[in-house]
This record gives structure tokens, C-alpha cells and sequence, in this order.
């Protein structure tokens, strides 16, 4: 389970059509379990992780 921190983390991005995000939420409960985040990578791109709430 990812915990906001100071590190980094190595991983892989995918893309997610805009329609699957509801549905990724539920399988990832959020708010309950979850949350997801917006970050900046290294290299300026945006995207969304799913860390610990």
C-alpha cells in the first residue's frame, strides 16, 4: 500500500479512458480504502495513483 513520503517510486503509467475512472474507484474503495492523487513525474507528466487514505 503506497503512503505519501519523500522517496520515489518506480512503476508503469498507463492510460485510462475518462468513462473507467468511477469504476476504478469502486474497485479500489475509495474514499475508504484509497484515495486517488494527482502527481507530477519526473519528467513533467501528470498522472494519478491510488495511495493509502
Amino acid at each position: 500500500m503506497l503512503h505519501r513520503g519523500n522517496g520515489a517510486v518506480s512503476g508503469e503509467v498507463y492510460w485510462v479512458p475518462e468513462p473507467c475512472w468511477p469504476d476504478l474507484d469502486d474497485w479500489e474503495e475509495v474514499p475508504e480504502v484509497y484515495q486517488r492523487t494527482s502527481v507530477t513525474l519526473r519528467d513533467g507528466r501528470s498522472a494519478w495513483l491510488y495511495e493509502a487514505a
